[in-house]
């Protein structure tokens, strides 16, 4: 049976049918993943083939995983998969991984979301992020743009600043600014009345002059005050000592008598003397 020529001379089979192995005159039929042209043994077919034609060295259907391609198998990789008995064809666009039997996407590329229903890949937008494993994220409290891959904050809202190590956005205090961008940063020494937006300074401790120009806080020295609103100013004429931050003269020149109801020194008559800290008598 199944033999197609053998040696008339004795019970010897030459030649089996196609998908026969010969085997010392045994024909046997060709299994699983083996094949024959009936004139040699089952030989083994393509590494990876799951069905083949028992005729011939030809895989029909490959592993899954793997792709089929000219009757050989290939294993699919990265963005590509296949059942076995196709080519390895491509995932869902943007999926940097993909499950290589069914093509559905393990892991998008950083800053795409994973939609696992609908097995696909959405690029987030919106202030929205993800490492590829999971959906769009929202971004931190208080961002306006965050870095769609890792989530951390590149423009947090108005007053807050960047926090370097977390990416969060944190409210700038007291005496410190950010345009949004950066870590909340130090305004100028002195300062008591800061933009938090731009850093510039508008009102300095008593005592110390704003210098627009440069956006510092100076002390006012020798015969100097301010407020802190404007720079130093020039106090009384005749004065030799004044509180630096209100103006009020404490001595006048000697011989020079001090009115601190006008906050002037006024020079005494010849008939009269003051040491500068009081009216001429």
């Amino acid at each position: 049976t199944n033999c197609v020529e053998s040696d008339h001379s004795k019970s010897y089979c030459t030649q089996c049918s196609s998908k026969f192995g010969l085997d010392s005159g045994v024909c046997t039929a060709c299994t699983l993943n083996t094949w024959s042209d009936g004139k040699q043994s089952c030989q083994t077919g393509p590494n990876d083939c799951e069905e083949s034609d028992h005729s011939k060295s030809y895989c029909d259907k490959c592993k899954s995983a793997f792709g089929l391609e000219t009757g050989t198998c290939t294993a699919c990789t990265m963005n590509t998969w296949s059942k076995g008995d196709t080519k390895c064809l491509n995932g869902p666009t943007s999926c940097e991984r993909s499950e290589h039997t069914s093509g559905k996407c393990e892991e998008c590329m950083n800053g795409y979301g994973r939609e696992t229903e609908i097995n696909t890949c959405k690029k987030c937008t919106d202030n929205t992020w993800s490492d590829g494993i999971q959906t769009c994220q929202p971004g931190p409290t208080h961002c306006i743009e965050c870095n769609p891959e890792s989530g951390h904050c590149v423009k947090c809202a108005e007053l807050y600043g960047i926090e370097e190590s977390s990416g969060k956005c944190v409210l700038c205090q007291s005496n410190t600014w950010s345009d949004g961008t950066t870590i909340c940063k130090d305004g100028p020494t002195h300062c008591t009345s800061l933009n938090h937006i731009t850093g510039v300074c508008h009102g300095c401790s008593a005592s110390y002059g704003i210098d627009l120009l440069n956006n510092t806080c100076f002390p006012c020295t020798d015969v100097t005050w301010s407020d802190g609103s404007t720079m130093c100013l020039e106090g009384p004429l005749n004065c030799v000592s004044l509180r630096h931050d209100n103006g009020d003269c404490v001595r006048c020149t000697s011989g020079f008598g001090l009115n601190k109801t006008d906050n002037t020194c006024t020079e005494c008559s010849e008939s009269s003397f003051s040491a500068g800290t009081g009216p001429c008598t």
